[in-house]
């Protein structure tokens, strides 16, 4: 960049000689007037192929930062505690980073691509014009801090509409990310038009604060342009009145204005400089604070000794566990005291009310939510001193919605294991009742699955996340109504197959009844606490008869036990015990039971 720089900066002093060479002689000819050519010609080759050279190595040191920073930044965002993904829009959160990234980019080429090119070109073109004339040089200099009182100018006045700008752009992304997933209940309730004009909305907004913004900048583009021209004029003037006769050369006129330009050059593009460097340092600055967001806290924890489950330790065990949710006012309480002890081996099911905390109860077991209070334990380890590898060891866990990724059905059900093969995904599928489904694709197990899943069916994608969490045979298996979207010959094949699972202690949330037949015992969730504890047998008993009362205006028979959903029954069971507490969310009316049983 220096040499790049001096070469630059030397050829107008050999321009201007070469101007007075030929104005001085009493008979010029064209063969001694370019004799000095070749020489500038050489300058000029050799300053540019420099500045290739110098470019190839910014883009190496650019395109080797934007690899770090996107390591990071999405490595990060895979670990960020789960309080700072509940306040934010996920669109939002990637659009963020996503901008920071490409900002902090540009703000590397920015400074090394154009800024200190362009600053190294004036303070050697400024030291060249001292020392051929240092009066014009000193008025020559004084557009240098005039120029950078107006660009502090611009910056500061322009720095709260840049943050608007981010803003209305992360507003929009965090509404179209929001609804890409959803189109089909956009489209199934015409919402179009009401989603369509929201985002139009926000558009609208982000142009006209764009618009007020490029205004601005159009005034400041102006200022700088005739603070350089007086100031060329003062450094004209100066210049002409170096020699007793009121004249200088034409030789030094011409070396002196080839100068100014040298030193106004990068004054002309600063404004582009620092208006893209302001907003790319803002970006920048946002790329930082998306790094100091706090990673979730069983990333913290290091794996320091193996954990086996069984002996004579509970392998689950829940003591005086409490837990609610973060809103933007306060914390909304779901779990108020939560005791349960799980041996090695036995097979639990947790029913209770729509909204009691079920799925949140596993979701805590698994570190995915982190207790405000009492204490979980696996085997004899708090959870707490398990590491983030330890737990996903310890447990399969197949939630309510299964996400599938865009690969193929071998890599989503292999997907984190290390050791697994394909012969071991092919054992899983099986007992997830999938293998034959999976061979019927057009490449059986290579078959690459769409995005979500979506080329699968809601049952294929849900036996697909169960076969997922078998394959690892984990010694705990946590099912969140795995089995839910599946017809009643599936469920029960599934089941049948999950009961013969040996060395494998269950905890089972259902949608259906059926589910629960092979459990040791069926506990029930209400107010935030375990309330009772059942048997298979008592709990269809109690169900059958509670839901054959409940509408006596209906004609047919009282639901079978695949038909009866536990929360539902659940409700039921509490209403006939007599008044109860109200529940942290608002329980399943009666209507609701005679529903599900139509």
């Amino acid at each position: 960049m220096i040499l790049a720089s001096g070469l630059t900066a030397a050829l107008p002093v050999l321009i201007g000689a070469l101007v007075n060479h030929s104005l001085s002689a009493h008979h010029p000819s064209f063969a001694k007037a370019v004799k000095g050519l070749p020489v500038i010609g050489v300058l000029v080759v050799a300053a540019e192929l420099l500045q290739v050279l110098r470019r190839q190595l910014v883009e190496a040191v650019a395109t080797g930062f934007e690899r770090d920073a996107r390591d990071a930044a999405y490595r990060h965002l895979l670990r960020l505690d789960p309080e700072t993904l509940r306040k934010n829009q996920v669109g939002r959160i990637y659009g963020r980073a996503n901008r920071s990234i490409e900002g902090a980019v540009k703000l590397v080429k920015l400074g090394a691509m154009d800024l200190l090119p362009a600053a190294t070109l004036a303070v050697l073109a400024l030291a060249v014009a001292v020392t051929r004339a240092p009066l014009a040089a000193a008025a020559m200099a004084m557009v240098i801090p005039t120029g950078f009182a107006l660009v502090l100018w611009q910056v500061s006045s322009q720095a709260g509409v840049r943050l608007t700008v981010r803003d209305r752009k992360e507003d929009i992304d965090g509404q179209v990310v929001e609804l890409l997933p959803a189109l089909e209940v956009v489209r199934t309730t015409g919402a179009e038009a009401h989603f369509g004009s929201r985002v139009s909305a926000s558009a609208h907004a982000l142009r006209s604060t764009e618009l007020r913004h490029h205004r601005a900048m159009s005034i400041f583009d102006a200022a700088k342009a005739v603070n350089e021209g007086l100031w060329l004029v003062v450094m004209l003037a100066v210049a002409l009145g170096l020699t007793g006769g009121g004249t200088a050369s034409a030789g030094e006129i011409t070396a002196l204005v080839l100068l100014y330009a040298g030193v106004t050059q990068p004054l002309s593009d600063l404004h582009r400089i620092i208006d893209e460097a302001a907003e790319s340092a803002q970006q920048t600055t946002d790329l930082f604070d998306l790094l100091d967001e706090p990673e979730d806290a069983s990333y913290s924890t290091p794996s320091e000794r193996p954990i086996a489950i069984g002996g004579t330790t509970n392998a689950i065990e829940l003591s005086d566990v409490r837990f609610g949710y973060l809103s933007e006012e306060q914390r909304i309480p779901v779990l108020n005291g939560l005791d349960l002890q799980i041996t090695a081996g036995e097979r639990v099911g947790i029913v209770g009310a729509s909204g009691g905390g079920k799925s949140t109860t596993l979701r805590l077991i698994c570190r995915l939510l982190h207790a405000d209070s009492g204490l979980i334990r696996i085997g004899s380890r708090d959870i707490r001193e398990l590491s983030r590898d330890d737990l996903a060891r310890l447990i399969g866990y197949v939630p309510q919605h299964a996400h599938i990724f865009r690969m193929s059905v071998l890599e989503n059900i292999l997907l984190g294991t290390s050791d697994a093969t394909r012969a071991d995904a092919e054992r899983a599928a099986q007992r997830a009742h999938l293998h034959d489904e999976i061979l019927r694709l057009p490449d059986g197990y290579d078959t690459l699955v769409s995005e979500r899943g979506e080329t699968l069916s809601g049952g294929q994608r849900q036996r697909l996340s169960l076969a997922r969490a078998l394959v690892r045979r984990p010694p705990l298996l946590l099912l969140d109504e795995a089995t839910s979207s599946l017809d009643e010959e599936s469920q029960t094949v599934v089941s049948d197959a999950i009961a013969t699972l040996k060395d494998v202690t269950l905890l089972v949330v259902a949608h259906r009844v059926s589910t629960l037949r092979t459990m040791d015992r069926i506990v029930t969730l209400e107010n935030g606490r375990f309330s009772e504890t059942l048997s298979y047998r008592e709990l269809v008993s109690r169900a059958s008869h509670l839901t054959a009362t409940i509408d006596t205006n209906a004609a047919t028979a009282p639901p079978s036990e695949e038909q009866q959903d536990p929360s539902l029954v659940f409700d039921a069971m509490r209403r006939s015990t007599g008044p109860q507490a109200p529940d942290v969310l608002p329980q399943v009316e009666v209507p609701q039971v005679s529903l599900a049983r139509e």
